[in-house]
């Protein structure tokens, strides 16, 4: 796979675009290695001149990176905010509260048109135990929603590949037709 030279919308910038509002115009994002990938590349094999790679593509075989960049472009609206949600908390939007209040809202009415069915689940709320159930102790911030959303995202990354597993190796593939 090749680094996309297309220039990506959003929150992700590569240092040589103008940074979005509230970050740092000194703070450098590197692309992921997977073509069209819409998150940063933050994981390194230590040449810096090379493209990072993203969590979600991170230790991932070889034919299944199409599938999860083809899942993080089809939630688009999730990796999204995620970014967003990455550059606030750690520009310059990060020492002020009201700021990040201001920011959390805003990420919410972007999502929340476009969450359909899965609003309820992606809507911020209280902190939640990974069944779901209301843990008792407040409000989830925005940092710990940011958080909440890269997991959901794993979770339909984790799913689409799982759906369509195909087998690394032909012997593999024998075992699966015999166990079938």
């Amino acid at each position: 796979m090749t680094t996309s030279t297309k220039r990506r919308s959003g929150p992700v910038f590569d240092g040589y675009s103008d940074a979005p509002s509230g970050a740092s115009p000194m703070r450098r994002t590197y692309s992921c290695f997977a073509d069209q990938c819409p998150m940063p590349g933050t994981l390194f094999t230590g040449n810096t001149n090379a493209a990072g790679c993203c969590a979600w593509h991170y230790g991932a075989p070889a034919h299944a990176i199409p599938r999860i960049t083809c899942v993080m472009r089809d939630w688009d609206c999730v990796s999204s905010e995620i970014n967003a949600a990455r550059v606030a908390l750690n520009g310059t939007m990060a020492t002020d509260p009201n700021a990040l209040h201001d920011a959390f809202r805003a990420a919410w009415g972007r999502l929340k048109p476009l969450a359909g069915t899965w609003a309820a689940q992606l809507k911020p709320g209280p902190l939640r135990r990974s069944d779901g159930t209301d843990r008792g102790l407040g409000m989830e911030t925005y940092a710990q929603w940011g958080n909440r959303l890269e997991r959901f995202l794993m979770q339909r990354v984790r799913e689409a590949v799982q759906l369509h597993h195909e087998p690394e190796r032909a012997d593999e593939f024998a075992e699966l037709m015999e166990t079938a």
